[in-house]
């Protein structure tokens, strides 16, 4: 199977060579040609590459979902990984913030910082993860039941409201 690069160029799929119009190369190109074949156009992209692709998108998504905050108690807070690190920490300790609050995005400081409001964001952060996994797995999913034809025009990320 050949692909059209350019006006003068023809690349073998199977080999990935690249073949000159006129040069010794392309006569297997036009004894293929004269069987009854087409070279596929310049913009056709391999199916399966274009799904490893897109995977490698959604996950690409998926992490900057995880590390681009969560929403809880009317506030939005950080989750890279330091954020993570520290309320899971903070958990661990059991005590709640030693200086009594928690700085949300927006640096701003909220109260009380207690162990049952650390507990609350904690949860809010594993559940919010949870949904941005589940969105992935979905997307993933939707991907490989695509036909071909339609994997150029997919769209990642969350689903737009009707």
């Amino acid at each position: 199977m050949y692909q059209t690069v350019d006006a003068q160029h023809v690349r073998n799929l199977e080999t990935g060579d690249l073949i000159a119009l006129g040069t010794w190369c392309w006569e297997a190109v036009q004894a293929w040609l004269d069987a009854g074949n087409a070279l596929l156009p310049a913009t056709w992209v391999d199916p399966g590459d274009a799904r490893r692709q897109l995977n490698v998108a959604i996950n690409t998504w998926r992490t900057q979902m995880e590390n681009s905050g969560f929403p809880a108690l009317d506030h939005w807070w950080d989750s890279d990984d330091m954020a993570r690190e520290r309320l899971t920490l903070t958990l661990l300790a059991g005590q709640g913030s030693p200086v009594g609050y928690w700085k949300d995005v927006e640096n701003n400081a909220v109260a009380p910082g207690d162990a049952a409001m650390i507990a609350t964001l904690y949860g809010a952060m594993v559940e919010y993860g949870a949904l941005i996994f589940a969105r992935a797995e979905q997307m993933k999913a939707e991907v490989a039941a695509l036909a071909a034809a339609q994997l150029a025009d997919y769209r990642i990320g969350w689903p737009l409201a009707a």
